[in-house]
C-alpha cells in the first residue's frame, strides 16, 4: 500500500486522480454503487480520507469523474470502431450500438445501469455531459466533412442529435427490451433513428 506521505508528495494531480478512480472502480465492483463509501475508496487508493476529500468533496463528485473517464474510454473504442466508415448514417448507428454494447459488457460500467443503480443513474444523467459533448462535436464535424456522406436535417442541430442519441443509449442500457443480435440491433437503430436525424 502507498503511504500517506508518498501520496501527499505526488507531483502530478492526474496520477492521484487516476489512482482514486481506479480504487473507486474496485469499491464499486465489490460493494456496489450505493454501498461504496468514501472511507473505503480512500483505503483502496492508499490515502487518507482528508486527502481523498482534497480531490473529491463527496461521492457524487467521484461518480461524476468516474463517468467522465468511462466516456473517454468509450470514445477511444468508438474511434477505432468507426474507422473506415464514410457514411454518417452508418457512423451514428455504430456509435450508438457500440456504446450500448460496452455498457452491457463492461463489468465496471454495467452496475450503473442495473436495478441497484437505477436511482443513481437518474441522478447521473447530468453526468452524461461528457458523452453528449463528444457526440455533438463528432456529429458537427462529420456532417460538414467532404469525406463523410450524409448530412443532418436542416432543423436538427448537432447538439439536438447528440442529446437524442445519448438518451437512446441510456434507454437501451437501462431497459434493454427485445433481444436482438448485433446485426438486427443495428438494422433496428437505422430504421428508427436515421430518418429523424438525417436528410433523406
Amino acid at each position: 500500500m502507498t503511504s500517506t506521505t508518498d501520496w501527499l508528495n505526488e507531483e502530478r494531480q492526474e496520477i492521484a486522480v487516476a489512482r482514486i478512480l481506479e480504487a473507486a472502480r474496485e469499491v464499486f465492483l465489490g460493494d456496489g454503487i450505493r454501498g461504496a463509501r468514501m472511507g473505503k475508496i480512500a483505503e483502496a487508493a492508499g490515502c487518507s480520507r482528508a486527502t481523498l476529500y482534497r480531490y473529491f468533496p463527496n461521492k457524487e463528485a467521484v461518480l461524476h469523474a468516474y463517468m467522465v473517464r468511462v466516456a473517454q474510454d468509450f470514445g477511444e473504442v468508438l474511434d477505432e470502431k468507426l474507422r473506415g466508415l464514410d457514411s454518417l448514417s452508418d457512423r451514428i448507428v455504430e456509435a450508438v450500438a457500440v456504446s450500448v454494447e460496452l455498457i452491457r459488457e463492461r463489468e465496471d460500467v454495467a452496475p450503473f445501469f442495473s436495478e441497484e443503480g437505477l436511482g443513481l443513474t437518474a441522478q447521473l444523467t447530468s453526468n452524461t455531459a461528457a458523452m453528449r459533448e463528444r457526440l455533438a462535436g463528432q456529429i458537427e464535424s462529420e456532417s460538414r466533412s467532404d469525406r463523410i456522406q450524409g448530412r443532418l436535417r436542416s432543423e436538427v442541430s448537432a447538439d439536438d442529435a447528440a442529446e437524442w442519441l445519448t438518451r437512446v443509449i441510456l434507454s437501451f442500457s437501462v431497459l434493454p427490451g427485445a433481444a436482438r443480435d448485433p446485426v438486427a440491433f443495428r438494422k433496428y437503430l437505422k430504421k428508427m433513428l436515421i430518418p429523424a436525424l438525417l436528410e433523406s
